[in-house]
């Protein structure tokens, strides 16, 4: 448990990220997925998936989205339909996690609409609707003390905590990269409780 919890989470975690044609559920799509399950205690990888997802409105992307993860029409033509990977995803990791990721928020709310596509809202209801942003808690971290910046985006927190990072998106590396990032989170609110260890920078009630 040394590079896990205190105690476990409720469930295991989902790390989710996908790649779109925009920032817009209703007008843009999903075109790639990537999720890493971690175990509730240790947050050790026990399962991964990756799929792109073959679009049907392609003639609706914003160049700005296509050129960070470079797919486009021509590469995806074969991939699989929303169908069949909503089917492969929820047949390898079931309903039972909580989604985890950076800006979950965006990621959750794509997934969710397509569930939706393929009639499977219900599925996705059934979900724990609970979610770990870890912008979220690297802010909190940030104005306590415990992290040494703004935690502005993933690839600046990736330069702060040497983890590795292309240029290029893939849903995947990504979900594997936040993965690192959540374990390197939590290890530090754990250090924080069981030491009283944090970064030089004081809280503001330190200088009053």
């Amino acid at each position: 448990m040394k590079n896990g919890t205190a105690q476990p989470f409720a469930r295991n975690l989902l790390v989710l990220d996908v790649e779109t044609t925009g920032s817009d559920p209703q007008l843009h799509e999903v075109v790639e997925i990537g999720a890493v399950l971690l175990e509730a205690d240790s947050l050790e990888p026990v399962q991964q998936f990756r799929s792109f997802v073959r679009p049907e409105q392609f003639q609706n992307a914003d160049p700005r989205a296509l050129s960070i993860h470079g797919l486009s029409a021509e590469k995806l033509k074969t991939a699989p339909s929303a169908q069949e990977v909503v089917s492969r995803f929820v047949d390898e990791f079931g309903l039972d996690y909580i989604f985890c990721g950076w800006n979950i928020a965006f990621d959750t709310q794509f997934l969710r609409s397509l569930f939706r596509k393929v009639e499977k809202k219900a599925l996705f209801d059934a979900i724990d609707y609970h979610k770990v942003d870890l912008w979220s808690l690297l802010e909190l971290a940030w104005v306590s003390g415990l992290y040494p910046q703004e935690p502005k985006s993933l690839a600046d927190v990736c330069q702060t905590l040497h983890i590795e990072r292309s240029a290029l998106h893939n849903a995947l590396q990504d979900a594997l990269i936040a993965a690192e990032v959540a374990r390197a989170t939590i290890r530090m609110f754990r250090m924080w409780n069981d030491e009283n260890i944090r970064f030089s920078r004081p809280l503001a009630s330190d200088n009053v």
